[in-house]
């Protein structure tokens, strides 16, 4: 995932929380574990926007997609 972590406003503990969740993702990745590496690469967005603090949740989940 093309994302750089390493934001000045980001806390030390904001950027070790997005390098574990980066590396879950690819760990499942180079599983071939495609649904779970998806499910967290979105997570990563979400709380890389969160801690940015331009959240928006534009996409909602509907039942189809889990």
């Amino acid at each position: 995932m093309p994302l750089d972590i390493h934001q000045p406003e980001f806390l030390p503990v904001e950027i070790e929380a997005l390098r574990e969740l980066l590396e879950k993702h690819e760990q499942y990745v180079a599983q071939g574990r495609d649904l779970e590496a998806r499910g967290v690469a979105r997570c990563v967005g979400i709380v890389y926007r969160c801690f940015k603090g331009d959240f928006q949740d534009t996409q909602p989940t509907g039942w189809s997609e889990l």
